[in-house]
């Protein structure tokens, strides 16, 4: 669970234990906010993005949760944290990413071997350390080929 600034989580009690009795809920959650982050990540909104892309966050954990073993369910997990890592990073916030990162490891740790797991968070390592300039850069061309994909589905 990733706290914010004033250190609560960014999922209310209420909204968390709906999400947790209803992944289908918590898949429309997750597609809602994730829309909104990346309207206010277009428009460098970048502490308006941090609730959004944290609440976004733990509705990929709630989700990975009920399907732990599903690619699908781990790469929205891992994206999740990607963009709220960067999201973080372009803020006012001072986030504490090397936390961030034990987190999601520990979190997907006990269904992947070491060197996989290390492959997996490689992009999120990267994120939270490499130069901003380069950041930028990936996450441009990352959300662009985002944009690009859900263009073409038919």
């Amino acid at each position: 669970m990733i706290k914010h600034a004033s250190n609560k989580q960014f999922l209310c009690d209420k909204h968390r234990a709906l999400a947790l009795h209803n992944p289908e809920q918590s898949k429309r959650l997750y597609c809602k906010l994730r829309a909104m982050a990346r309207g206010y990540i277009g428009q460098q909104r970048w502490d308006e993005a941090v609730p959004v892309c944290g609440t976004a966050f733990e509705a990929a954990d709630i989700l990975l949760r009920h399907d732990d073993t599903s690619k699908q369910a781990t790469e929205r997990y891992l994206r999740s944290a990607i963009e709220l890592s960067y999201t973080l990073r372009k803020s006012r916030h001072e986030p504490d990413l090397g936390a961030m990162i034990a987190l999601v490891e520990q979190r997907l740790a006990p269904h992947y071997a070491p060197a996989p797991l290390q492959t997996m968070l490689a992009p999120l390592i990267d994120i939270a350390f490499s130069p901003l300039a380069d950041v930028d850069e990936w996450m441009e061309v990352l959300l662009a080929m985002d944009d690009a994909h859900k263009q073409t589905r038919h």
